[in-house]
């Protein structure tokens, strides 16, 4: 009975026991599903203040830049050297605030898994060509020659292009940074095994040394104060390329001897998959028909077709499309069209023979015919009257320009009408706009927006997401309902950070969306040419002899 009466005791202890750890771990539970629940919402915060600062941080240094632009450029009236001299300043001062505010949000973005991709068929060549352009200026000051050589097997990618253009970009100009006069860059893309591409920037500079390689890529680092007090920098544009290439599963790496140079370098894959909804395709580029004159477009190219669509229905003209020489001219023998697009490589006829069946024995034998080839010849319209003749890759603003001067006009519209609730903005555009030849209309809110669209005529909307009452989500889905509105071409200008679903929505109802981050107003203009020439370029009138095309084109660029 004793014994039993000590085991008893001992069971209760046991229990006792038992029950404080099971309480214990109940608390411990409680602990970190509270601790769960802050995580998340410091998560959340976190995203919000990321939202908040692009918008609060982004908008005003947009204002302050594209002021500095109009003012230095002249556009508002004559300075003096001196003016300009410190307008360049600010201008600069301003591009490389908004590039470290930048660097920092997108930092902040890819650690918290809020950066997205949104990878599209990508020209290599072409991208790593616009990147060493962006950076010509830079490295002719110092007399840097920048070579490029990409390998043909590795020229047609599929990646996020803004994201790879952005990593290139801080490889490049921190070579031209460390790179001494008179120096090399060699860009240099090539196979990396089955599935992936080297993407490499070697320079001739000061190279570093092997105890202090650890030390790249990481955030807010120079190598040393010495270095930091003669080449100014954040330390951030190597860290970020890192987090870029890693999230898209590549990897990063650096090869230098000091002295004589360092060959920076990153792995990825050859085909990149979206980061979110990764077996949702992507929706097709909408094309925009008008009501206008019709324009026939004969070309076999998909891209191209989808691309001249856009340009041209975007502008209000009626789109028909060949993409074959026999398809081609059975559409020009059953209706007259008021112009016509002719791609050279056709399918199953050549181009000249097509130009010659439509002027022989076709209603169109007198209709203007714009030749958009890749194929640089420019005799092909002996004997066949041709209205102009431009390379591809063709600026929508010359497409234009080559029609208007042909007699082929949409309209005369001309109103641009700017809704964003940022007075600094609206007076930005409204300058910006006007110097470019446009009639701008602003309005602070959609409702009133929405009321210009029904009683005035107007030839394209720029448009803010972030404004209060109606956003501009709601503006367009209300928009896109009036009779008016179908047809408007539409582009966005916002410091939003955009979803997937947002970015979904915006392809099938805009023509383009631009980012208050890249700063002034010439991103804006350009898209808005795509959609709406300017109208000086109606009168506008020149030799349509195709060895004067690119001096025609040198101007429409100025």
């Amino acid at each position: 009975a004793q014994d039993l009466r000590s085991l008893a005791r001992e069971f209760n202890r046991m229990a006792e026991t038992l029950e404080a750890k099971d309480a214990q771990l109940l608390r411990r539970n409680e602990e970190l599903e509270e601790q769960y629940r802050r995580l998340q919402e410091a998560s959340r915060l976190k995203g919000e203040f990321l939202a908040n600062m692009s918008h609060e941080l982004r908008t005003p240094l947009n204002g302050i830049i594209g002021f500095a632009e109009l003012m230095h450029d002249e556009k508002v009236g004559p300075i003096s050297a001196d003016h300009k001299e410190y307008l360049g300043d600010i201008l600069t001062s301003g591009r490389h605030l908004l590039q470290l505010i930048n660097d920092v949000l997108d930092l902040s973005k890819v650690e918290s898994g809020k950066m997205d991709f949104y990878p599209e068929p990508v020209e290599m060549s072409r991208v790593v060509t616009e990147v060493r352009d962006v950076l010509r200026t830079l490295a002719a000051e110092k007399l840097i020659r920048i070579e490029v050589e990409v390998d043909p097997q590795v020229d047609a990618i599929v990646a996020d292009p803004a994201r790879l253009k952005q990593i290139l970009f801080n490889y490049l100009s921190n070579a031209i940074k460390f790179t001494p006069n008179e120096g090399q860059i060699t860009v240099r893309v090539t196979p990396e095994g089955a599935d992936s591409y080297r993407l490499a920037v070697q320079d001739t500079g000061i190279g570093i040394p092997a105890d202090e390689v650890h030390r790249l890529f990481v955030e807010f680092q120079q190598l040393d104060s010495s270095v930091s007090k003669q080449y100014q920098g954040t330390g951030l544009g190597l860290a970020l390329t890192k987090r870029l290439v890693e999230a898209q599963g590549g990897s990063v790496g650096v090869e230098s001897t000091p002295g004589r140079g360092s060959t920076f370098y990153a792995v990825l894959p050859l085909v990149m998959r979206a980061m979110e909804d990764v077996g949702d395709p992507r929706p097709p580029i909408p094309t925009y028909d008008g009501h206008g004159p019709s324009v026939l477009v004969i070309d076999d190219n998909a891209t191209d077709c989808e691309w001249l669509s856009r340009v041209l229905g975007g502008a209000g003209y009626h789109i028909s499309l060949a993409g074959s020489g026999a398809e081609a001219l059975r559409l020009c023998r059953e209706r007259v069209f008021d112009a016509i697009t002719l791609d050279l490589m056709l399918p199953d006829l050549p181009g000249a023979r097509v130009l010659e069946e439509i002027r022989s024995g076709t209603p169109n034998a007198d209709t203007p015919v714009v030749i958009v080839s890749v194929l640089a010849q420019a005799d092909v319209g002996i004997g066949f009257a041709i209205q102009d003749y431009l390379l591809k890759p063709v600026r929508a603003p010359d497409l234009l320009a080559a029609l208007f001067r042909a007699g082929v006009e949409p309209s005369d519209r001309s109103g641009i009408l700017v809704v964003d609730d940022d007075a600094t903005v609206r007076n930005l555009l409204e300058a910006a706009l006007r110097g470019a030849g446009y009639q701008p209309i602003c309005v602070a809110d959609g409702r009133r927006g929405l009321e210009l669209v029904k009683r005035k005529d107007i030839a394209a909307v720029v448009l803010d997401l972030l404004m209060p009452e109606m956003d501009g989500f709601e503006f367009l889905h209300r928009l896109r309902r009036l009779p008016e509105g179908r047809r408007i071409p539409v582009v966005v200008l916002t410091a939003k950070d955009l979803t997937p679903q947002d970015r979904r929505h915006l392809e099938n109802s805009t023509q383009a969306v631009v980012s208050k981050s890249e700063g002034g107003t010439t991103a804006l203009l350009a898209e808005l040419e795509a959609c709406v020439p300017r109208p000086q370029l109606a009168t506008a009138s020149g030799p349509t002899d195709p060895s004067h095309l690119r001096l025609a084109d040198a101007r429409a660029e100025r």
